[in-house]
C-alpha cells in the first residue's frame, strides 16, 4: 500500500490515525468504543515500522544504513518497553484515560515532527492493484513456515509483551526484587 500511495503519506496518515485512535479511547462511552479503538490504532500503528524501515532505506546511503537502523530499532524497542512500564505505572494513579490522553498528545507530536521534517521524495508511487496486494498476502499465508512463525510471534506477544505493563505494578506489590532470579526460581 505504502509502495502505490507513497510511503511518506502513508506513514502520515497512520501516525495521525494512532493519534485520533488514542482520543476515541479517552472519550469512549463504552468497551467496545475502546476495544474499536485499539483494533483502528493497532491497525494503523502496524504500518509504522516498516514504512520506516523502508524510508531508511532510500534515504541513508548503503555505508551509513546500518547504523540509522541500529538507533531506529534501539528507539523503537526501547520506546515501546518504556512507554509500557510508564503507562502501567501510571494507571494507578491517573486512571487509564489520563494514559491514553497522554498517548495520544505524544503522537500527536511525533506527527508535527513528521510533518515539518519528512518531506516526499520524488518518486512517483506504483500503481495500486488490489489484486497484487492480496495474492502477495497469499503467498506469504501459504508457505510452509508461516503458521510456525506467526504462531511463534503470538505465543510471543502473549507470554511476554503482554506482561510489560504489569512490571511496574508487580514490583510495588512484591518489592523491587521481585523479578531476580533465585536459585530453582524464576519470575
Amino acid at each position: 500500500v505504502a509502495d502505490g500511495l507513497g510511503k511518506t503519506r502513508i506513514l502520515r496518515v497512520s501516525v495521525a490515525m494512532v493519534a485520533l485512535s488514542g482520543l476515541v479511547i479517552v472519550v469512549a462511552p463504552n468497551f467496545y468504543t475502546v476495544l474499536a479503538g485499539r483494533v483502528i490504532g493497532g491497525m494503523f500503528a502496524g504500518g509504522i515500522g516498516p514504512i520506516s524501515l523502508a524510508l531508511i532505506g532510500e534515504n541513508y546511503p548503503y555505508e551509513k544504513r546500518a547504523v540509522a537502523l541500529g538507533r531506529f530499532t534501539v528507539a523503537l524497542i526501547g520506546g515501546q518497553m518504556f512507554g509500557a512500564a510508564v503507562s502501567g505505572l501510571l494507571v494507578d494513579h491517573i486512571g487509564w484515560r489520563w494514559v491514553f490522553g497522554i498517548f495520544s498528545l505524544s503522537v500527536a507530536a511525533a506527527l508535527a515532527l513528521v510533518l515539518v521534517n519528512l518531506k516526499e521524495s520524488g518518486a512517483k508511487p506504483a500503481r495500486v492493484s488490489f489484486g497484487n496486494f492480496f495474492g502477495s498476502y497469499r503467498n506469504t499465508l501459504s508457505s510452509p513456515g508461516a503458521p510456525w512463525f506467526l504462531g511463534g510471534a503470538l505465543l510471543e506477544a502473549v507470554l511476554v509483551l503482554s506482561l510489560i505493563p504489569f512490571v511496574p505494578a508487580l514490583m510495588l506489590i512484591h518489592g523491587a526484587d521481585f523479578f531476580v532470579i533465585k536459585p530453582g526460581l524464576a519470575f
